[in-house]
């Protein structure tokens, strides 16, 4: 196979990007890749070339940084979260780790991380990027300057919504991490203190905020329950913590119409029989009027408590809007 033909085949699994490394591993000279630069064939980029005809992408770019940062490198921090499309981060700096050693040029791509620790069980690779595992990922926007917490531990409740499995994975890295003086570390351990074992993330963000709301109340929930004793009734969004008073958290958009009500009361009927009291709460409770939420789950309790309970606590919604 001829050199051209060999970094054609290579760039095209590089986001059309090919590295001067990688070019004189194929047997080009200098004057050859000159020459190829010169007739328009190859685009420099740093110290990279981009196959003239690749589409450009963010993608583009960060292959170039992370190529451009060393064969070790990978894409990492907010980069990374935007590759494993973890939600709330869109493709912005080119963040890049590579592992921390002496006398090292700085790459004039991307934005430069250095890590004393950065072994393979780190690393993988998505969409063809070398890049670091979601754990990881993780782990370094909890040290990043400026990153404020509440968006680190909406990213590990996203990435453990999706899947559960990493929550293991999150506690032994902590171990491996665990280093004095590591950014990120204490707020790290924090959330994970909060996310034992048998922790269940919240399936949403909305969820997520509605926990927050009740919490601050002072009013602890559980999520993702099954309710029912012998018979299962089904799972529900909330429960509040020892109690038979659930809550479900709907989005306006899917629950405003005539059927979607039918169908949400035919959802209640079950938990209502087996002695549950249902609050129901929409997206525009939870984010516009918090206060609702709150009130309605105190009423239930409240009742609860008297004897005096209705079969369920339901937003009423006339004309697009909810009634308190």
């Amino acid at each position: 196979m001829n050199a051209d033909l060999m970094l054609r085949n290579l760039a095209a699994t590089q986001h059309g990007v090919v590295s001067l490394p990688q070019a004189r591993g194929a047997g080009l000279t200098r004057a050859a890749i000159r020459h190829r630069t010169a007739k328009g064939l190859w685009r420099p980029v740093g110290s990279l070339f981009v196959v003239s005809g690749s589409p450009e992408s963010f993608e583009q770019r960060l292959m170039a940084a992370v190529l451009d940062a060393g064969a070790d490198a990978v894409a990492s921090h907010e980069a990374a979260a935007v590759l494993w499309e973890l939600p709330g981060f869109s493709p912005g700096s080119l963040d890049v780790t590579r592992p921390r050693t002496t006398a090292r040029m700085r790459p004039a791509l991307g934005e430069v991380h250095e890590s004393r620790r950065l072994p393979e069980s780190h690393r993988t690779v998505v969409r063809g990027i070398p890049v670091s595992t979601v754990a990881r990922t993780l782990f370094d926007l909890a040290g990043a300057p400026g990153m404020p917490e509440a968006r680190v531990e909406r990213a590990v409740d996203n990435a453990l919504a999706r899947s559960p499995a990493l929550l293991r994975r999150l506690h032994i890295m902590l171990r491996e991490l665990a280093v004095r003086g590591r950014p990120g570390i204490a707020l790290m351990r924090e959330l994970l203190d909060e996310r034992p074992a048998n922790y269940i993330a919240p399936a949403s963000g909305l969820e997520a905020r509605a926990i927050r709301l009740l919490a601050d109340a002072g009013i602890a929930t559980d999520r993702q329950v099954d309710v029912g004793d012998r018979d299962w009734v089904g799972r529900v969004d909330l429960r509040v913590t020892g109690t038979n008073v659930v809550i479900e958290i709907d989005s306006a958009l899917h629950h405003t119409a005539h059927s979607d009500r039918l169908r949400d009361a035919d959802r209640d009927a079950s938990p209502a029989a087996a002695g549950l009291v249902v609050v129901r709460a929409t997206d525009d409770d939870v984010f516009h009027r918090p206060w609702v939420l709150e009130q309605r789950v105190r009423r239930a309790l409240s009742g609860l408590r008297s004897g005096r309970v209705s079969d369920h606590f339901a937003p009423q919604f006339a004309g697009g809007g909810v009634a308190g």
